[in-house]
């Protein structure tokens, strides 16, 4: 187990940073505008910087999403006024590097530091990559 205080630092802001956590608003509002367009929505410049509850929601939804690692599902209203859902948004607006969520990076950081401090030889590989993040965390835990 990493017992460096700079390390741990490091290993959590390369967490952080993978998941896009530090401009998560930033998505937000881009699903907003997104979300806007799919649905035919008069789109006004203040609803990006004041108070706005679907801003609210849209932004609380992505929070949970990028907690848990799970889709985000959002609906749009049809030309005949039914809600129909929308799959695979987050994928075209996800700026993250990594679509796993806060804990399954943790349950990496477990796993790695285990085999490491037990000498445990071996590679480390990660399948079903999207972007890279997981192996991205991967040599960030090893470089530290």
């Amino acid at each position: 187990m990493i017992k460096n205080h700079l390390a741990d630092t490091y290993i959590n802001l390369l967490k952080s940073s993978l998941l896009n956590l530090t401009y998560v608003d930033s998505e937000a509002k881009l699903l907003f505008t997104f979300f806007a367009m799919l649905n035919k929505s008069e789109l006004k410049f203040d609803q990006f910087f004041g108070p706005s509850q679907d801003m609210s929601n849209i932004l609380d939804a992505l929070q949970r999403v990028k907690q848990s690692g799970d889709t985000m599902s959002m609906q749009v209203r049809s030309p005949q006024g039914d809600l129909k859902p929308v799959s695979g948004l987050r994928n075209i607006t996800e700026l993250s590097h990594t679509m796993i969520g806060e804990k399954r990076p943790d349950n990496i950081r477990f796993a790695m530091e285990t085999l490491l401090d037990e000498g445990i030889g071996g590679a480390f590989i990660e399948t079903g990559i999207w972007r890279g993040g997981a192996c991205i965390f991967m040599r960030g835990i090893l470089n530290a």
